[in-house]
């Protein structure tokens, strides 16, 4: 079964192109920026025209599109699903709570029309916005612009990023955006504090605040799609002040996380049924290695490429880690939160397949990059001029 080329799939190719490209253009040239919206517009139009054949599909993708359709025929825009009673009403009944991707489903068929192929256009636009993101994220880490440009060139184009982005209507690409948000706030938040001194105290505050707007309105919509991802970048966030932060911070995070991770367990108690502890090691493997090449199942044979690529990088992704780790210290946040969330994953075997990796794609990306940026520089001294910035900006 294919679909056919209809008005509306080539709306949704010209959205992903001129949307894509303007986010692009915001860090890259217009030429670069057109290019990679045209070849991201591309691979999902071509996939559902000539391609299709429903053989791989993530068993919730198609309820999303169900929930979707059923909001839109009961006469409801989106608009109107969120701004009545009714319609959140009806929304949140169909969704259980969790209401933003079916939502999103309603919104890209609203656009576009109601087929499968919707809300995977707008997850493709959706990758520009976490690349956007990630970018000054790299930025607020004090690397340089040459460097910037070419991870963001990277991640768009990273094989997973293009698998996922271009076939299966997922939730992750919305939880990928969120989480690029909010570990940016993070670490603006991070960075804010180390440089407090350099900052009138109304500028500080007003900086502050922001940030934890920014990173409070991230935790709602969190609280409606994967409500634990909070918890993850403040676990993340707290293990790095508990590294670098004076004594008195230690103590302080010391005595509130035993408190946090028991208001966590008792306001989530289903999440706990779900937990193996006594599976970490072997899932510290597993959750970041899946899936094996050599062993994929059917409905995953769209990531063999990209597993390959994943496998070949993993051992150049742990040493650019370390090498992040020990050069950029406030690039331990990212790394921990990395690192928070493999462990997470790990204890919880039901979700250690490689969708649940996609929210943390841009960190993958980068340290990937992060990786042939080394190797490649320790040839034309490319090391020690990425060195020197990164010194001058500390």
């Amino acid at each position: 079964m294919r679909y056919v080329l209809t008005p509306g799939m080539l709306g949704a190719a010209v959205t992903v192109v001129i949307g894509g490209f303007l986010i692009a253009r915001l860090n890259l040239s217009w030429a670069t920026s057109l290019a990679i919206a045209l070849v991201k517009a591309t691979l999902p139009l071509l996939y559902f025209v000539f391609f299709f054949k429903g053989q791989w599909f993530m068993i919730d993708d198609y309820e999303y599109q169900r929930l979707g359709e059923i909001t839109l025929a009961s006469g409801y825009t989106p608009w109107t699903l969120i701004s009545t009673y009714s319609g959140r009403t009806l929304l949140v009944g169909l969704t259980n709570g969790q209401v933003v991707y079916p939502w999103w489903n309603a919104f890209g068929q609203w656009l576009f029309g109601r087929d499968y192929w919707a809300a995977v256009f707008l997850n493709v636009l959706l990758t520009f916005v976490a690349g956007y993101f990630t970018a000054r994220t790299l930025e607020d880490l004090g690397f340089p612009r040459r460097y910037v440009k070419g991870c963001l060139v990277f991640f768009l184009l990273h094989a997973e990023v293009l698998a996922w982005s271009s076939i299966i209507n997922m939730k992750d690409f919305v939880v990928l955006a969120f989480s690029s948000i909010a570990l940016r706030s993070l670490i603006v938040l991070a960075k804010l504090y180390q440089g407090r001194s350099s900052y009138a105290l109304s500028t500080f505050l007003r900086k502050a605040a922001t940030q934890l707007t920014v990173f409070a309105v991230m935790c709602v919509g969190f609280r409606y799609i994967r409500f634990y991802v909070p918890f993850l970048l403040l676990v993340a966030l707290g293990a790095w002040a508990f590294l670098s932060l004076p004594i008195r911070w230690r103590v302080a995070i010391l005595v509130a996380a035993p408190l946090a991770f028991r208001w966590v367990m008792r306001s989530y108690q289903h999440l706990a049924s779900f937990l193996e502890p006594s599976g970490l090691l072997f899932g510290l493997l597993r959750f970041p290695l899946t899936p094996r090449p050599w062993s994929i199942q059917p409905n995953y044979t769209f990531l063999l490429l990209p597993s390959v690529l994943h496998w070949v990088f993993f051992v150049p992704t742990v040493f650019a880690a370390i090498a992040l780790w020990v050069r950029v210290p406030l690039a331990r946040i990212p790394i921990l939160y990395l690192l928070t969330t493999i462990a997470f994953f790990a204890v919880i075997p039901e979700v250690q397949g490689p969708r649940h990796r996609v929210q943390v794609l841009p960190l993958f990306a980068w340290l990937e990059f992060h990786a042939m940026w080394l190797a490649f520089a320790a040839t034309d001294g490319r090391a020690e001029r990425l060195d020197a910035a990164l010194v001058a900006h500390a």
